[in-house]
């Protein structure tokens, strides 16, 4: 997450935005627009898609190497 974002963590992230997330539901209510504009102006992504798009290719490489 540092790497990419000013977060340490996912929680971090959620926190630090002005939605209330209680849940994977609250989560989930969340508009993707609304969503994808804090992502991007909050990140260094353009989208929610694309960071996590990253992320499945760090957990991969990091399988990969074990």
């Amino acid at each position: 997450m540092t790497k990419y974002t000013n977060f340490d963590s996912f929680q971090n992230l959620l926190d630090k935005s002005t939605f209330v997330v209680k849940s994977a539901e609250d989560f989930r209510a969340i508009p993707d627009e609304d969503w994808n504009n804090y992502i991007k102006n909050n990140t260094c992504f353009d989208s929610w898609n694309e960071m996590q798009e990253k992320a499945v290719q760090i957990y991969i490489k990091a399988k990969l190497t074990l």
